[in-house]
Parts: structure tokens; C-alpha cells; sequence
């Protein structure tokens, strides 16, 4: 026959014996692949052929065509058995129907329509019975429950699917990596141990603090909660393996956070917590953790199944009904190759399939998983998480700085609210008469805002807090002119105009200063000299040594010595509003020395009587003095 060179054909083309055959072949498979994954088919399903279905009342005559199509026991449904037997009786005799004598159906969901023959031969009626009730005039019920219920219901039973799925395969699970958010471990068969995840055991520590914080003031600092979150999360990162020894670290972290530190090397940040309630409730945190401490042991990860979640989101969104669709199974089979195979997958399958492989596609996606594999080594690095962390913070605080200036912009039925003032930055407090009220200031190693502080002091009124600072930069000569102080880095010594001094680390200063402002009632600070000099070297230090969240928990504001002398004083009058002598000298006619901190603070104490400030002269905010 002249047809017979053409007979071999792929897809409407021309093709060799070996190719037809090879093409014959993928056929074959993806139709025994479609027959087997075909155990929850979700959409609405005819069998082959014709069927005579009247769509107004679905009723079924007596003359209808059923054509072949897959059997109706296989696959699974949800029946409600009460309907089905009010239904099992003939339209047109009244005779009673077997199931043995089903010829077709219809699938609806987890439901269907049974074609159901009359066994008596006189009628030969086929009736369409309901496996379930239809209260809406729509649809099955059974589809509305199953879309409408949690999802979370159903995550221990999936849990459970997949390992009998598993075992049929010939693999055994004897260990099960999950969070605690669900009811899994209660229908798991006792064989299997079920581990924590790493990632939402930190989680749900974090949110067990923030709760507490609400009733905990102490708890609100903004690097309390992270430090507390990294004592639990080293101790059980570091005994992975030992059970005792991961046990006898957690219940040495609430009494470490809360001041004693004889088995631990390094102090927390800042200030000890205080406070039996608090502690208390912190001890059945780690009481609760030392508990399940078998749990905490080996501790897996779940990102791999919620980058695969991601993945499968991006082919099958969410937010679109695939769930009753065929093609759901081609969405997540891509995922799948996406997982296991990265971006070249489809070369491979259009390769696999005698098409195209796409030479530019294939170069296109290969750049793309290689630019992939880079960021993701980049991510792992040591130096990109610090630099992710420091970037969050700065972000977190500049958020808080711009609240501040915006004011109230954004809440809950806030557009309905009486008084809102959207151009007036609130003002963070109001003086009561029973403010505090301490004057400070400091020496440094240079004129530099990343100077070492050499010496600090501050005054109440009735108190003086005076201490030397070790530096750990050289002072500068000029400096040690002014000041008088110097600093012998062989013996570890600082002297003032030549005769040695007492002086102690950074940070032990800074917890003493915090100490000695944390027992006055709501103080302020009155600066010496330019504000934009001394508050920036100190916040830089407390920053430093991770104290400036707690200094800032017992401060108000702070304000500049300068705009009280110009607003009081013309400059003809005083002279130069910048010299503190000047001002000391012309208003209370004593003579100070001038570069020493503690005669400063005393000075300027008695001058603050012929200044007056409001709350509008103050700045609020540390960060912007």
C-alpha cells in the first residue's frame, strides 16, 4: 500500500519504525501512570460513550446508552448511608436495587451518582441514586464540609498516610521531624519516636516570652527576649547528643538571667532581671523544656518541606481551585522535578518526550540555577547572617524613630476617633513635679565621636558619681594638656595632674552609671557641654557593650545646656553661650576647673537655678540628640 511508508507517525509527524516504537512505548506508561494515580479523582468524571442524562431533574430514562469506563469500586467516596437506602428502589416499578448491578456512575467530588439497573427483567429501568444529600440544591454536602474544614484536622491523619504509604513501599520510619501544632504523636504508632523541629521550637519559645512580656515589664526591651531566646537555643544546640547534660545547662539559664553567674563565663546583657513573679514564671518555662528534653535531642529541620510548600504554591496557587481539576497532578509532578532535578527539568522531559529541548531555554535555566546555587552559599555564610541581623535591627529602630515623628497614623477604627492630630509629634511625657533631675558629663581620649571615655561623672543634687575609665587608645596630647590626665598602658595605671587614679573597665563604669540613674526617680539629663558630642561617644559605648536598651528604660529625655543659656541670656551680656566657665563665672561667681567631669557636674547643677526649660525643650529620643 502507498500509506504504508507514512504509517509510523509522532504527534501528526513523520518519524523512523524505532522512534513510533520508543513513542508507542511512553504512551503505554502514561497510561498505566494515569490508571494508577487515579485512587482520589476529585472532579466530575464520565465514563466513556454516551450517556443519556436529562440535566434539568437528572432522571434517567429506561433507554440509555452506558458506554465502558473505569469500575465503579475503585477509588474512594465518602457515603452517607441513610440516603443511599431511602434511595435503593426502582423509579418506575418500586423494585428493590443491588448494588451488584451498578453500571455506571458519575463522581462528584467525594461523592457521586450511582446508575443503578432494576433487577426485575419486566423493567430493566436504570435510576440514578445519590450517595449523599444535597441540602443547597447544588452540590453534594460532603464537597461543601470537605471544602469549608480546617486543614489542621487533617494534617495527623495526611501524617499517618504517608507512613502506611511507606511501609507498602518497603520503607520503615522510626523517626518523625514535626512542629507541636498539631495531634500527630497521638494517632503515630508507638514505634515511631517524634522529634521536635529546630526552627519552631525557637518560635514558639519566642512567643511564650512575648506573651509574658504584656504582664512583665522587664521583658519589653527590645534585646531581652532575643538574649533570653539564645541562652535556651546554645545549651541545646551544644548537647545535641547528651540528654543529662542538655538537661543540667537549661536549668542553670533562669537563675544566670536573673544574677548569678558562677557557671557561666560571660555576664548577660546589661542589667540582671529581678522580680520573684517573673522568675517564677521563667522557671516553668525551662521546667517545661528540661521535660522533653528526649525530644529536643537530634533535632531536624522542616524548611526543605516549606521551600517544596512554596514551590508547589507557585505552580498550583492557592488562591485558584486545582484541588477538583486533573491537571493538579501535573502541577505538583512539576514542583516535584523542580525539587529534585532544579530549573533544567523541563529540558529534560521535552528531551524525555522526543520534543525540543530548548537549546536557548536550557542555557537560560542553567544560568539560573547556578546564580541560584550562589546566593544560596552566600546565605549560609556567617558574615551574611550578621549582616541580615544588624540590617533588622536598624530597621526595627528606625521604624520606632519615624512612629515617633508621624505620631498616630494607622489603627484600629482610628479614621472614626474624635481627636486625631496627624501633623503634632506626640510628646512623651509631661512633667509632674516629682521628675528627678541629673546632670552628667564626660572626658574622652580625643575630640573624635569614636573617642574612649577617660572619665565620668554625674550629679543629683545630693549624690556624686564619679569614675575613671580605663582607656584603650592613647590619650592625645592635646587632650592630656586640657585634662590632666594621662594613662601608663605598661602598669595598667591612670594618672590626674601627675598622681595616680582608681580607674575600672568600660562596661563595669556603665553598669555602675546605669546602677546609680536607676535608683532616681524618672531622671532627665542636662548635658554640659554641645549635646551632639558627649551623647553621641555614650551611646556609642553602651551600644558597644549591649547595654543602651536598659540605660534607656530609666531615661526620659536629655537636654542641651547651650539652648537654655541663649534662650535666658543675649550674648552681649553673657559672652560666649559655648564656654561653661563663662556662664558659671558671670552667674554664680566661682572659678571651677573646667576639663574635670566632676567639678563640671556640680557646677552646672547650682546654675540650672537661673534656667528655665519645659518638656518642649527636651529630646525624647536618645537616638537623635
Amino acid at each position: 500500500m502507498a500509506d504504508d511508508k507514512y504509517s509510523h507517525r509522532v504527534r501528526g509527524k513523520m518519524a523512523s519504525t524505532g522512534r513510533s516504537k520508543k513513542a508507542d512505548r511512553m504512551r503505554q506508561m502514561n497510561r498505566k501512570e494515569t490508571l494508577r494515580g487515579e485512587d482520589h479523582d476529585y472532579g466530575a468524571v464520565l465514563g466513556e460513550g454516551p450517556v443519556s442524562v436529562n440535566a434539568t431533574d437528572l432522571q434517567v430514562g429506561k433507554n440509555v446508552e452506558l458506554g465502558p469506563s473505569k469500575p465503579w469500586f475503585q477509588g474512594r467516596r465518602v457515603v452517607e448511608l441513610d440516603v443511599l437506602a431511602r434511595s435503593m428502589n426502582c423509579e418506575k416499578c418500586n423494585s428493590w436495587l443491588r448494588l451488584s448491578d451498578i453500571k455506571d456512575e458519575v463522581i462528584y467530588g467525594m461523592a457521586s451518582f450511582l446508575y443503578i439497573s432494576c433487577p426485575s427483567s419486566a423493567c430493566q429501568h436504570i435510576s440514578l441514586v445519590p450517595t449523599g444529600k444535597k441540602s443547597n440544591g447544588k452540590g453534594f454536602d460532603i464537597n461543601y464540609k470537605v471544602c469549608l474544614g480546617s486543614s489542621k484536622g487533617m494534617e495527623p491523619d495526611m501524617a499517618c498516610s504517608m507512613i502506611q504509604r511507606l511501609a507498602e513501599d518497603g520503607f520503615t520510619v522510626g523517626t518523625l521531624h514535626a512542629d507541636n501544632d498539631a495531634t500527630t504523636q497521638s494517632r503515630l504508632p508507638r514505634s515511631i519516636i517524634k522529634k521536635d523541629d529546630k526552627i519552631h521550637v525557637k518560635k514558639n519559645l519566642s512567643k511564650r516570652l512575648y506573651g509574658l512580656s504584656k504582664n512583665y515589664k522587664q521583658l519589653k526591651s527590645a534585646k531581652v527576649i532575643p538574649y533570653i531566646v539564645r541562652c535556651f537555643m546554645y545549651a541545646i544546640s551544644r548537647h545535641q547528643n547528651c540528654k543529662q547534660s542538655m538537661k543540667a545547662e537549661l536549668a542553670t539559664i533562669v537563675p544566670h538571667i536573673f544574677g548569678h553567674h558562677e557557671q557561666f563565663k560571660h555576664l548577660p546583657n546589661g542589667k540582671a532581671l529581678s522580680g520573684d513573679k517573673l522568675k517564677e514564671e521563667l522557671d516553668k518555662l525551662a521546667q517545661s523544656y528540661i521535660e522533653r528534653a528526649d525530644r529536643l535531642l537530634n533535632l531536624g529541620s522542616t524548611q526543605s518541606n516549606e521551600s517544596f510548600n512554596n514551590s508547589v504554591a507557585s505552580f498550583a496557587p492557592k488562591n485558584r481551585f486545582y484541588g477538583g481539576t486533573k491537571s493538579l497532578k501535573a502541577r505538583v509532578s512539576s514542583a516535584v522535578m523542580q525539587k529534585n532535578e532544579g530549573y533544567g527539568w523541563l529540558s529534560k522531559v521535552n528531551k524525555k518526550s522526543l520534543l525540543s529541548p530548548w537549546t536557548f531555554n536550557h542555557t537560560s535555566w542553567n544560568s539560573k540555577g547556578s546564580r541560584r546555587k550562589q546566593i544560596r552559599k552566600t546565605q549560609s555564610t556567617t558574615n551574611f547572617k550578621k549582616k541580615r541581623l544588624t540590617i533588622k535591627s536598624k530597621k526595627l529602630k528606625d521604624n520606632q524613630r519615624e512612629t515617633v515623628k508621624e505620631g498616630d497614623t494607622y489603627g484600629g477604627e482610628i479614621e472614626v476617633q474624635e481627636h486625631i492630630d496627624t501633623e503634632t509629634i506626640p510628646s512623651k511625657m509631661k512633667f509632674e513635679g516629682e521628675e528627678s533631675v541629673v546632670v552628667f558629663d564626660l572626658e574622652t581620649t580625643g575630640l573624635s565621636r569614636k573617642s574612649d571615655i577617660t572619665q565620668l561623672a554625674a550629679f543629683d543634687g545630693t549624690t556624686v558619681f564619679n569614675e575613671y575609665v580605663s582607656p584603650r587608645e592613647a590619650i592625645s596630647p592635646k587632650v592630656s594638656e586640657l585634662t590632666g590626665l594621662t594613662f601608663d598602658f605598661s602598669c595598667d595605671q591612670m594618672y590626674h595632674h601627675g598622681k595616680p587614679v582608681e580607674s575600672r573597665d568600660i562596661q563595669i563604669v556603665l553598669l555602675k552609671f546605669i546602677d546609680f540613674i536607676s535608683k532616681r526617680r524618672n531622671p532627665f539629663f542636662l548635658v554640659i557641654t554641645l549635646l551632639k558630642f558627649d551623647i553621641p561617644i555614650l551611646m556609642n559605648k553602651l551600644r558597644q557593650h549591649s547595654l543602651l536598651s536598659e540605660f534607656l528604660l530609666h531615661i526620659y529625655g536629655c537636654i542641651d545646656t547651650i539652648k537654655l543659656a541663649r534662650r535666658k541670656f543675649k550674648t552681649k551680656d553673657i559672652g560666649n553661650h559655648k564656654q561653661k566657665k563663662t556662664l558659671v563665672t558671670k552667674l554664680l561667681g566661682i572659678e571651677y576647673d573646667a576639663h574635670n567631669a566632676c567639678a563640671d557636674v556640680t557646677s552646672l547643677f547650682q546654675l540650672l537655678e537661673h534656667f528655665e526649660y519645659s518638656e518642649r525643650m527636651f529630646f525624647h529620643s536618645m537616638q537623635l540628640c
